[in-house]
């Protein structure tokens, strides 16, 4: 076995991304020759989608399922993927070994929309990747209304595709890690006609000097049209800033239901709660009820807090709203310990005084578990 491969021996697992089900995509846990007892997993290049390193793990997520697979990930090559049916079967391997099983599960489920739109997207063909994304659309619609459905469809399907085709018109690798971690900033509209404006304020347009805008948002309009948008007004009679607070809280509430997560949900959460307390608080309003415990008692927290201020003549900080949170993580397991940093990083880092007060919360973390994502926390907590 050379030196970058590592094998899924007999007694190697994998655990659930979501631990509230007992199905759906599981991230598979590899160890070497060399040190049978240790765990690693794939490290993914997110401009290639191919292996990029492998990252040790000293602490392990339970519940975890044993797997009996002896399997071989390697760096340069497509990664390993693990997906759990509803009968507990494991299917694992690369996209092309798995793709049959992935796919007769969403056959078989076709009311499970949320796991059937990541499987689509990852193995669909292009008519199958719209089916999927309109019955997510059309679920969102039925459960909390138009508005956040457009706004799911705007964040989760549109932008998503123009990250996408800003990097493939990166002009270099340097320039693709720049537009991926500016993402947070990158988005796209519609008027009311269907036509799709681009908000590229935060990127240098040297780096995707390679892409055609135009062509960019032309795909983007059909993609649009695949969903019903003609009950939706974008001229109705609030005021532009209750317009903008409730376009907001549609697109956090979106957001939010996609997410895999605990730690990414709260972290939306929280970057509505530094832009606008009232948004925030209405976002919390309507999603309190998270499924993790943690989170749930972090926005029971958030929503207490922020219903104090609004009797009171002071307001907290934004480092002291962000601590709230983070505070609960830090004493927790050490992978949501990690995913907490990874996601306030991406989420707020925006913020001055919050990216400085993470920064000095990371910088003298040294455990292991923070490995698989400690590059991509300090890019993005960066100097100012």
């Amino acid at each position: 076995m050379t030196k970058n491969q590592f094998t899924i021996a007999n007694t190697s697992a994998c655990a659930l991304f979501d631990q509230n089900l007992p199905f759906g995509f599981a991230l598979p846990f590899f160890s070497n020759s060399e040190s049978a007892q240790t765990l690693f997993v794939q490290v993914i290049d997110e401009r290639t989608n191919l292996v990029k390193a492998f990252s040790k793990l000293d602490d392990l997520p339970p519940p975890l399922l044993i797997t009996s697979h002896t399997l071989t990930s390697t760096i340069g090559e497509p990664p390993v993927y693990a997906f759990v049916d509803k009968s507990g079967h494991i299917s694992i391997g690369q996209l092309d070994k798995i793709k049959d099983a992935l796919i007769s599960f969403a056959e078989k489920f076709p009311d499970l929309p949320e796991i059937n739109l990541q499987i689509y997207e990852l193995v669909g063909t292009l008519s199958e990747r719209r089916r999927a994304r309109v019955l997510m659309w059309e679920k969102i619609r039925a459960d909390i209304g138009t508005r956040p459905a457009l706004a799911f469809y705007r964040g989760s399907i549109l932008r998503p595709i123009l990250w996408d085709h800003l990097v493939k018109g990166a002009t270099d690798e340097f320039a693709a890690s720049r537009i991926l971690a500016a993402r947070g900033s990158i988005d796209c509209k519609s008027d009311e006609y269907g036509r799709i404006s681009l908000d590229l304020r935060d990127l240098d347009p040297a780096d995707y000097a390679q892409a055609n805008l135009e062509e960019i948002k032309r795909s983007l309009e059909i993609e649009l049209q695949q969903i019903d948008t003609t009950n939706i007004s974008h001229n109705d009679s609030q005021s532009q800033d209750r317009a903008a607070e409730t376009e907001l809280v549609d697109d956090a509430m979106a957001s939010i239901l996609r997410a895999m997560r605990q730690e990414e949900r709260v972290a939306i959460a929280l970057r509505v709660i530094l832009a606008d307390r009232q948004a925030g608080l209405e976002v919390l309003e309507k999603y309190s009820n998270d499924r993790a415990q943690d989170a749930r008692e972090i926005l029971w927290d958030l929503k207490s807090k922020l219903t104090q201020e609004k009797s009171s003549t002071t307001e907290t900080s934004d480092v002291g709203i962000v601590w709230l949170a983070l505070e609960k993580y830090l004493s927790g397991m050490p992978e949501s310990r990690a995913y907490a940093f990874l996601y306030f990083s991406r989420y707020l880092s925006y913020n001055l005084e919050v990216r400085r007060f993470l920064r000095y919360r990371f910088s003298g973390l040294k455990s292991q578990s923070y490995e698989r994502h400690r590059k991509e926390i300090e890019f993005l907590l960066g100097q100012d």
